[in-house]
C-alpha cells in the first residue's frame, strides 16, 4: 500500500487524506490517464505507475492539458519529483517504491529516457484524438 497524503494544501492536520499512488481517484474510479489511454487504444506500453502519477499531481489527467505537453514541463514534473513530492511522502517504503534507485539521493532523480520516450508518443497520440 502506497502512503498517504493530506488532501488539505494548506498542510494543517486533517483526516482528509489520499492514497498517494494508487491509480484510482478518491470514488474509487480509474485515474484519467489511463482511462485516456483505454480509449486511444494506446497498446505500446502502458504509462508507468510513477510517470501517471506525477502527470495528475502536476494537472495533465485530461486531453486538453495532454495534447500541450512538452519539454518544459517534462522538466517541471521532475523538478516536482525532486523537490515537492518529497515533502509530501511521509514514509519510507512509499518513498523506495516511488523513487526506485533514486530513493537515498532524490535530487539525482530523472525520467528514464525510454519512458519520457513512450510519454511523448502518448501526448502525439492525444493530439492525433
Amino acid at each position: 500500500m502506497f502512503g498517504k497524503i493530506m488532501a488539505d494544501s494548506a498542510g494543517s492536520n486533517t483526516d482528509n487524506q489520499m492514497d498517494l499512488m494508487q491509480p484510482h481517484n478518491n470514488n474509487g474510479s480509474l485515474d484519467a490517464i489511463e482511462v485516456i489511454s483505454r480509449d486511444m487504444e494506446f497498446t505500446v506500453c502502458p504509462i508507468p505507475k510513477y510517470l501517471r502519477q506525477l502527470l495528475i499531481y502536476n494537472g495533465f489527467d485530461n486531453i486538453t492539458s495532454l495534447s500541450e505537453f512538452n519539454e518544459q514541463d517534462l522538466l517541471n514534473l521532475e523538478a516536482f519529483a525532486k523537490k515537492v513530492l518529497p515533502k509530501l511522502m511521509k514514509d519510507e517504503v512509499d518513498r523506495k517504491q516511488f523513487y526506485g534507485i533514486y530513493a537515498e539521493d532524490i535530487e539525482l532523480f530523472s525520467i528514464a529516457s525510454g519512458h519520457k520516450k513512450l510519454l511523448y508518443k502518448f501526448v502525439k497520440q492525444c493530439n492525433e484524438k
